[in-house]
């Protein structure tokens, strides 16, 4: 498929030559960086614009401003897009906010997490063998939220800029008499430096600014292999 552009009015072999020199295939169109492609609408608009009566005028620059949300949209999801298995976690975790999971029942952070991955229908994701805090504690396992970070499960980041949605979130020394550095929380990665976490008995899930509740602890994030 060719995309024409003709301007003006000649003999057919003229029509013809200009077709050819302006002409734009769909290879080529896929091969334009964003920015070309911002400047290429620019230019279309600017032609609707000289050639649209005043009238339409208004018409045209709302029209020009989707275009411009539009792009930027496609640039954000391009710099940001997270796998489809992240997703589902992410989703699974949203629809638990506000709800409560085993009220009563203390230290059940891990618990949930792995609930959510459950109900997003994420296998593979077991115990570390490999903690990132090793040495900072004697006991390991599934209720852990320290058995999530190693590198046997997935990519372990400590530079929040890395972190997408639907990565699990541990925090350091958020309860108890453990060394620096102990991994203590474990909850689900949303975005903009929050996460979703069930942290007590007596509370629901919630979802949270990570620096405004634990302003004390380390941040560490896991993509799961499986994602």
């Amino acid at each position: 498929m060719r995309i024409i552009f003709e301007i003006g009015e000649g003999s057919s072999k003229q029509h013809q030559h200009k077709a050819s020199a302006n002409q734009l295939t769909v290879n080529d169109a896929n091969s334009f960086s964003i920015g070309e492609w911002r400047y290429a609408i620019a230019s279309l608009v600017l032609v609707v614009l000289m050639v649209s009566p005043v009238s339409t005028w208004f018409d045209s620059l709302v029209f020009v401003q989707q275009l411009q949300s539009m792009v930027g949209t496609l640039s954000t999801t391009s710099t940001s897009s997270i796998s489809p298995v992240a997703l589902r976690v992410l989703n699974r975790a949203r629809a638990w906010v506000g709800r409560d999971f085993k009220p009563g029942e203390g230290e059940r952070c891990a618990d949930f997490v792995r609930n959510i991955l459950a109900e997003a229908f994420v296998e593979g994701v077991g115990v570390t063998n490999h903690p990132w805090d090793a040495g900072k504690q004697p006991n390991n396992g599934e209720l852990m939220a320290r058995s999530f970070f190693g590198s046997d499960i997935g990519k372990v980041m400590t530079d929040q800029n890395q972190f997408l949605p639907g990565d699990l979130i541990g925090l350091t020394n958020t309860y108890g008499s453990f060394p620096t550095g102990a991994i203590t929380h474990v909850g689900i990665y949303v975005g903009n430096g929050e996460f979703i976490d069930r942290s007590t008995r007596s509370e629901p899930v919630r979802q949270r600014n990570i620096r405004r509740s634990f302003p004390n602890s380390r941040v560490i994030a896991v993509r799961p292999h499986v994602y």
